[in-house]
Parts: C-alpha cells; sequence; structure tokens
C-alpha cells in the first residue's frame, strides 16, 4: 500500500492531485463483533491504549487527509493503530 500511495502520488501530484492512505490497526466493525464477539477487546490488547479503536477514530483521519488543513501532505500513508507499533518490545 505505501509504494502504491507513493507512486500515485508522485504520478498525480503535478496536477494538484495528493494521495495518501491510512492503516487503521484492529477497529470494532460488524466483521469483528461478528467474528469474535465480546473477546473484540483481545485485538486491543497489543496497542498503548489498550483497546480497540472505533471506526469514527479513522473517519477523523481520513476526513483530515481530505481537508485543505493537509494541503502539504501528499505521498504518505497515516498510521492509526493506537500506539501498537510502539507497545512492541525492542
Amino acid at each position: 500500500m505505501e509504494l502504491l500511495t507513493r507512486s500515485w502520488a508522485t504520478e498525480f501530484g503535478a496536477a494538484g492531485v495528493r494521495v495518501n492512505g491510512v492503516s487503521p490497526g484492529p477497529v470494532r466493525t460488524a466483521g469483528t463483533e461478528q467474528m469474535l464477539g465480546e473477546n473484540v477487546e483481545v485485538l486491543g490488547q497489543a496497542n498503548i491504549r489498550g483497546q480497540v479503536g472505533e471506526p469514527e477514530e479513522i473517519a477523523e483521519v481520513v476526513l483530515f487527509l481530505v481537508d485543505d488543513r493537509s494541503s502539504y501532505i501528499n505521498g504518505t500513508v497515516v498510521v492509526a493503530n493506537g500506539g501498537e507499533r510502539s507497545a512492541l518490545p525492542g
């Protein structure tokens, strides 16, 4: 996803098109709740917050990226995972 995002940003950036991505961590959805039931919270134990994300939290990241306030952001993938990578040892 990162390579495609950077490639498209390079290809279309001169035309004023911004291409960014969002890489979410575990998020509570109808699908995760159907698959895991009450155990959906286990997915969040791997991040700093200790809980799964909510769809609205990911939507806020997307809304920021499409807003003019993020006009200088292009060709990047925003990681929205509650600090999951930060919680890993080492």
